[in-house]
């Protein structure tokens, strides 16, 4: 199973991050599956990879503030494939998905920890 994580600490509301995060993640062609206060789902439109291929993204908002106008965000990447090789489906999904939230106009980013 291939996992990749990413840690976000951004300049914006708790409120306002989750609808951001939506966004940044449909803009991926990613299906937003659950949303809740301080949890999405997303994974990728069945039809287009291979059944283990395909990808999940599970985002956690942290639900204790650091400041009022920050929020850190804890981002899985996950899928059945077996990651044999350094750019799996799954390390294309995650860099596709990091870049896109990195590089997300409507907040500041004040920090960002990527790991395997």
């Amino acid at each position: 199973m291939a996992r990749y994580t990413h840690n976000l600490t951004v300049a914006l509301p708790r409120e306002q991050v989750q609808d951001e995060l939506a966004d940044a993640l449909r803009a991926c062609d990613l299906e937003v599956l659950h949303q809740d206060k301080d949890y999405l789902v997303a994974r990728e439109v069945p039809g287009r990879s291979a059944l283990a291929q395909l990808v999940t993204v599970e985002i956690l908002i942290n639900d204790v503030p650091v400041e009022p106008e920050i929020t850190r965000v804890n981002v899985v990447f996950k899928n059945e494939e077996l990651p044999l090789s350094r750019n799996n489906h799954c390390s294309q999904i995650y860099r596709q998905v990091r870049q896109a939230l990195t590089e997300e106009r409507n907040w500041e980013l004040i920090g960002s920890v990527s790991g395997i």
